[in-house]
């Protein structure tokens, strides 16, 4: 896939992808992606919000936008107190609004940019329930939402099952955190890995939130079969700290790369297995 550098500022960097799809760099390393369509744009997730996205973004599409959230963490809901209206899951609404107070931003370190004062400024918009089999349709294509807990409880991904694009959020990739107080059992984001399996044959582009994107769509298959080894007991069970946070990492590797070659990993809390 070719990619060229349509934009850039202090806060954001701007990536034609080609096929409509625009990826966005917010300056914590975190991904958003403007997808357009002919009668409507979607923008799904909208980093943590350091300068105005809304503005950066204005040039770049012209039809009406609709706005998702993959989940509710701050470096995925940062900047959607500039538009009116947001669909995130029902399960993360809590946490939206936990991690948007002004104690869960002040707590919350992105190295690029650390100056609260800079941040998109909270407001009261409207949260539209997002569930699973949603369908966004932007008039040449089609998006149906699939819902992943897991990383969160309440996250989602977005498929449109005719081009093949895949947004996964965070409910996979090569450091998938499970040992958040906010995600869910090991057990229970195997079901959701099983889920997504099914899946991936439609995939063509799997674009994870973090790092390179897109990835190879094995990514699921390497962490159903992480959730396997770990439920089995025959992980490399790791201990490392994330976040600040003890856990246990369940393959081994090199900086941010397993050992064995393949890309997804999890991290996971001993008590949080089943």
């Amino acid at each position: 896939m070719s990619e060229t550098l349509l934009k850039e500022n202090k806060y954001y960097k701007a990536w034609d992808l080609g096929e409509g799809i625009v990826r966005i760099h917010g300056s914590g390393g975190e991904l958003c992606f403007l997808v357009k369509g002919t009668e409507k744009a979607l923008l799904i997730d909208t980093t943590t919000g350091y300068g105005s996205l809304k503005t950066f973004l204005s040039d770049l599409y012209s039809t009406p936008l609709i706005v998702v959230n993959t989940h509710g963490h701050l470096d995925h809901i940062g900047a959607d107190f500039e538009f009116d209206e947001v669909y995130l899951h029902p399960a993360d609404h809590d946490l939206f609004f936990e991690h948007s107070s002004a104690k869960g931003r002040a707590g919350f370190v992105a190295a690029a940019n650390p100056s609260l004062e800079e941040m998109v400024p909270v407001r009261e918009i409207r949260l539209l329930p997002l569930e699973d089999g949603k369908v966004f349709d932007l008039g040449n294509r089609c998006f149906r939402t699939v819902t992943a807990p897991g990383h969160t409880k309440g996250s989602c991904c977005l498929f449109d099952e005719e081009s093949g694009d895949f947004f996964a959020g965070d409910a996979c990739n090569s450091n998938t955190l499970l040992f958040l107080s906010d995600s869910t059992t090991v057990a229970e984001y195997y079901e959701t890995m099983k889920k997504l399996k099914k899946l991936e044959p439609k995939i063509r582009r799997f674009y994870t939130f973090h790092g390179f994107s897109p990835v190879d769509p094995s990514a699921i298959t390497d962490n159903l079969l992480c959730c396997e080894d770990i439920l089995a007991g025959k992980d490399d069970h790791i201990e490392v700290e994330v976040l600040g946070r003890k856990g246990l990492l369940a393959k081994e590797r090199e900086g941010m790369q397993r050992k064995d070659g393949r890309f997804s990993n999890i991290v996971y809390a001993p008590d949080k297995i089943r």
